[in-house]
């Protein structure tokens, strides 16, 4: 199939905002089971686990290629069941790193793109934004760019 053309999002100094595909994000009810699957069968390589209090999530990322998978497990049984709706797994977002965040969503909400919570969050040494999927074609999308200032408390 022929290739479309390349179309770019472009932040107010004429540059691209967006600099590479980060990760996959699959939530999944269990997330022992999840990196059991993604070791063994899959033959992925472990990268690293993260509980991230704020969101009341446990994550495992492997590498496959030059992207990650990120396995998330709801630590709210409420939070599971309303984002799983009955499913083992299911696709969250899609994280896009970009060299710089504030602009990058100011360029995503001047063509109508809002971002869900409204707010940016730190995890480490990266800050993240997600879009609201009802705003970004159905999808959401994890912004992240290496912070400003130090690592998160």
């Amino acid at each position: 199939f022929p290739r479309p053309e390349r179309v770019e999002l472009i932040c107010a100094e004429g540059r691209s905002v967006i600099s590479r595909l980060n990760h996959i994000g699959v939530v999944v009810d269990d997330i022992e089971a999840g990196k059991r699957f993604l070791q063994d069968v899959m033959g992925l390589e472990f990268v690293l686990e993260r509980d991230v209090p704020a969101r009341q999530r446990s994550t495992a990322y492997f590498a496959a290629g030059e992207v990650e998978i990120e396995l998330i497990e709801d630590r709210d049984p409420e939070a599971k069941a309303r984002v799983l709706g009955g499913e083992k797994a299911v696709i969250e977002h899609i994280a896009l790193d970009v060299e710089d965040l504030p602009g990058t969503i100011a360029a995503l909400e001047a063509k109508g793109v809002r971002l869900r919570d409204g707010a940016i969050m730190r995890v480490g040494t990266r800050d993240h934004a997600w879009t609201e999927p009802a705003t970004s074609g159905g999808v959401m999308y994890q912004l992240s760019a290496e912070a400003v200032e130090g690592p998160s408390d």
